[in-house]
């Protein structure tokens, strides 16, 4: 059999077993990558090294290490199903070699906003208060991704322990059914990020004036029972950066979640409380991401030294 059949089959047993985003991201895989590849390889023939050289070449287009992984994970899963289903004689249990990170790219520098950057955000909520603006702050604040964020509902805060709650997160992804995009609003893509996170005091005050004339199904960053997604949201946040605050530059708005994490690190905070309230899978990943912020926070340990 061809793989672009098994390909498809073990797609369409997905349908109702995993997330719409996760089919999504399994569709634009089969789309971009791996049916381009294998679509008219006899699955039988498969063998380990044809694997190798198909991540080979995918580092020579220069995706990153993460993305080729799970390309390799989802090859692997076609093929199992292969085995299951068809009773094709195939390897799956394969180990690949993959070249040391510092090889396949260098790792771009986090960028991350300045205390004064962040003062000046915060100072313009506090004279144009808003609930779209509201949201910018509270990301500072917890480090929220952005589809958090937008699927902040009143009821997962609470104002009596200063702790948020993310139950939910907002994605505009690509119908498989239709090749259009649709928004979704489901769970949080892990167990680790569906978390309890604490915010200050001082905005926990804000809070209170802005929860007030809003029911507790009501979005944060609306004020309203309506949805506002990412992307509408994205160019909110750049033109309340670039025009009315006006900052000198915008970064992404991810970078508001790396601005959050960086100053946790370089403060003193353990580097496994910051990875659980970021709602990272393991202390690993957020080591590897903050480096940078690790080191500075081991410099300012090492200054102490016989200080005293």
């Amino acid at each position: 059999m061809k793989f672009d059949v098994i390909a498809q089959e073990w797609f369409h047993s997905k349908v109702g077993l995993v997330k719409d985003s996760t089919l999504s991201a399994y569709y634009q895989q089969l789309r971009s990558h791996i049916l381009p590849y294998w679509k008219d390889m006899d699955v039988e023939s498969f063998k380990k090294n044809d694997a190798q050289l198909f991540i080979g070449q995918k580092f020579q287009e220069g995706l990153s290490m993460k993305t080729v992984k799970d390309l390799e994970i989802t090859l692997k899963q076609i093929l199992l199903y292969a085995v299951d289903e068809h009773d094709m004689n195939v390897p799956t249990a394969f180990k690949l070699k993959y070249p040391t990170a510092n090889l396949v790219s260098k790792k771009e520098e986090l960028q991350i906003y300045s205390l004064d950057e962040q003062r000046r955000i915060v100072q313009y909520f506090r004279e144009h208060p808003s609930y779209r603006t509201l949201g910018v702050v509270i990301v500072i604040c917890t480090g929220l991704r952005i589809g958090e964020i937008c699927g902040l509902r009143w009821s997962d805060i609470s104002l009596e322990s200063n702790m948020l709650q993310v139950n939910r997160t907002v994605e505009r992804i690509v119908d498989y059914s239709t090749g259009k995009t649709k928004v979704v609003i489901q769970s949080p893509k892990t167990i680790n990020s569906q978390r309890s996170v604490p915010f200050p005091s001082w905005l926990a005050d804000i809070l209170i004036s802005f929860a007030a004339p809003c029911r507790s199904d009501y979005y944060v960053i609306s004020g309203s029972d309506k949805l506002i997604e990412p992307r509408t949201y994205r160019n909110y946040y750049r033109n309340l950066l670039l025009n009315k605050i006006g900052l000198s530059r915008c970064i992404k708005f991810h970078g508001l979640r790396h601005t959050y994490a960086s100053t946790l690190i370089t403060n003193g905070a353990d580097v496994k409380t910051v990875s659980t309230m970021l709602g990272h899978s393991t202390v690993s990943t957020t080591l590897d991401i903050y480096t940078h912020s690790t080191l500075e926070s081991r410099r300012k340990c090492a200054e102490t030294i016989l200080m005293k």
